[in-house]
Parts: C-alpha cells; structure tokens; sequence
C-alpha cells in the first residue's frame, strides 16, 4: 500500500470499501494524497481486488450487482427502442 497514508485514514477507507461505498474511499484516498481522479479510482479498485481475494464472501454481492447493472441497462435501452419504434424499420426497399 501507500507508505504516505496515515493508518486511521488506510482503515477508514478499507471499512468504506468493504461497505460498497467506493466514492466515498476514493474521495478520502485524494484528499489524504492529492492524487487525481484517475489514479484514486485505480488504487480504490486495486484495493476491492485485494480485499475481494482475502474475504470473497464480503464481496461477492458487490460483483455481482456490477453485472447485473450492466444487463438492466441493455434490456430497459431495448425496451425503449421497442416502445419508441426505433426497432421498426424494414429491410425491404
């Protein structure tokens, strides 16, 4: 980890990530860093991996709701389409 972080403030995001709330840990990682955007982002993400290999169970949900965001967008995008017409056309000239 990065030796420049005090420890009350390391834990304090560990206990954010492990909570699911990463903009709140990525938010903490810059103020105690100034580190931009990016490079809190990628740390907070490295840092669910490592706690997701440790303890899979704690994070398993939070896996899983990623994915099932991503369908939930396809399919209410679809809907959409079908219900506005989008997806009516004729390939027929």
């Amino acid at each position: 980890m990065d030796g420049s972080i005090a420890s009350e403030t390391m834990e304090e995001i560990r206990s954010l990530v492990a909570a699911g709330e990463h903009i709140k840990a990525i938010k903490l990682y810059r103020e105690a860093t100034g580190a931009d955007l990016k490079s809190a982002k990628d740390f907070v993400d490295g840092l669910i991996d490592q706690l997701a290999e440790k303890n899979p169970e704690l994070f398993a949900k939070a896996y899983q709701s990623r994915s099932g965001c991503g369908l939930t967008t396809v399919i209410m995008f679809t809907a959409i389409l079908i219900v506005t017409g989008w997806g009516s056309y004729s390939l027929t000239m």
